[in-house]
C-alpha cells in the first residue's frame, strides 16, 4: 500500500520493457502490533476563511469553539467523524450534522468505507466545495501543506504562513484493509506508516 508511486512506476516500466518483471518490496503483516498509521494534518494557504465559509460549513457540520485540551480529548476519544480546526488563534470542533447533504457531495461510485473516511469527508465536504481547493493532488499542493505535527501547523497559522489548520485522526489499519479489499485506492496523503524501513541505496542496471 505504501510507496505506491514506486510500484506504479515499476509496473509501467515492466510494460514498456517486458523483461523487467521484478521489483523489490517489503511485506509487513497488517496484524503486527508495532505497525502504526500516523495522522496527516492539512495546513491551508492561499484561501480566505470568511463569513461565507462559516455559513457553508454550517450546512453540513456542527462546529463550536473549544479549548485546545477539550478538542484533543474529543478527537482522540471519538477516533472517527470529528475534525479539529485552528484559525484566528481559536480551536473549533467539527462534526457532521447533515449526512444527507454530505452524501450529495461524495462520489457515488465509491464504496461506503471509502466515502466514510475522515480525510475524504474533509476534502469533499469542506476543502473542495467551500474553499475551492482542487481535487487533483498536484494542484492541491498549491493550497495545502501536509503536516505530521500539529505544533508546526499552529505556529504557521499564528505567523501568517497558513490561513487555517485542519486536524485529523489517523485512519485505522482496518480501514486501509477494507478499502483495499474493495479494489480501491486510499486517498492521497491519508496514510503514513510507522516505523519506517532503514534507508539505503540499491542500483539496478537496466541492460
Amino acid at each position: 500500500a505504501d510507496g505506491h508511486h514506486r510500484y506504479e512506476t515499476a509496473l509501467l516500466y515492466s510494460k514498456e520493457h517486458p523483461g523487467a518483471n521484478y521489483v523489490m518490496a517489503t511485506l509487513v503483516s497488517m496484524d503486527d502490533p508495532g505497525l502504526l498509521i500516523l495522522p496527516t494534518h492539512r495546513a491551508i494557504k492561499g484561501v480566505q476563511i470568511d463569513d461565507r465559509f462559516w455559513t457553508k460549513l454550517g450546512e453540513v457540520f456542527n462546529y463550536r469553539e473549544v479549548p485546545k485540551p477539550a478538542l484533543q480529548e474529543a478527537i482522540h476519544k471519538k477516533k472517527k467523524g470529528v475534525w479539529g480546526l485552528y484559525v484566528n488563534s481559536k480551536y473549533y470542533l467539527l462534526e457532521v450534522n447533515n449526512r444527507n447533504k454530505l452524501n450529495e457531495l461524495l462520489p457515488s461510485d465509491m464504496s461506503d468505507t471509502w466515502r466514510d473516511l475522515d480525510v475524504v469527508i474533509l476534502h469533499k465536504g469542506i476543502l473542495e466545495p467551500i474553499l475551492g481547493i482542487p481535487e487533483d493532488p498536484g494542484e492541491a499542493k498549491k493550497y495545502i501543506d501536509y503536516l505530521r505535527y500539529e505544533d508546526k501547523g499552529v505556529k504557521g497559522v499564528d505567523e501568517g504562513k497558513y490561513t487555517a489548520l485542519f486536524l485529523l485522526n489517523p485512519v485505522s489499519i482496518k480501514e486501509v484493509e477494507q478499502v483495499a479489499l474493495q479494489g480501491e485506492k486510499m486517498p492521497s496523503k491519508s496514510t503514513d506508516f510507522y516505523p519506517k524501513l532503514i534507508s539505503g541505496l540499491v542500483l539496478y542496471k537496466f541492460e
